[in-house]
């Protein structure tokens, strides 16, 4: 029974970071890059051949899903310093 507790647990807690760091990064990447960077749609656009990252067609760049939820987490871990910085002051 603790098994599948902790099995449950473990899967709600990465989708609930999935989609937060993805649904992040998909806003932050692009104001990040001044519009040079996108994120991967919700469906695969196929292969990523270096580290997350490939280049579209069109020139921009492309993080896969992984990548922009990184990204996605950063900029919230980055907020959170900043916020614990500026409470101690």
């Amino acid at each position: 029974m603790s098994f599948l507790l902790e099995l449950l647990f473990r899967v709600l807690i990465e989708l609930v970071f999935e989609f937060i760091g993805y649904f992040t990064g998909r806003v932050a990447l692009p104001i990040i890059s001044f519009g040079r960077a996108r994120a991967e749609p919700l469906v695969g656009d196929g292969p990523f051949a270096w580290h997350g990252f490939k280049r579209a067609p069109d020139g921009t760049i492309v993080a896969s899903m992984n990548a922009t939820s990184l990204i996605g987490l950063l900029v919230w871990l980055a907020g959170i310093v900043a916020a614990v910085i500026w409470y101690m002051r």
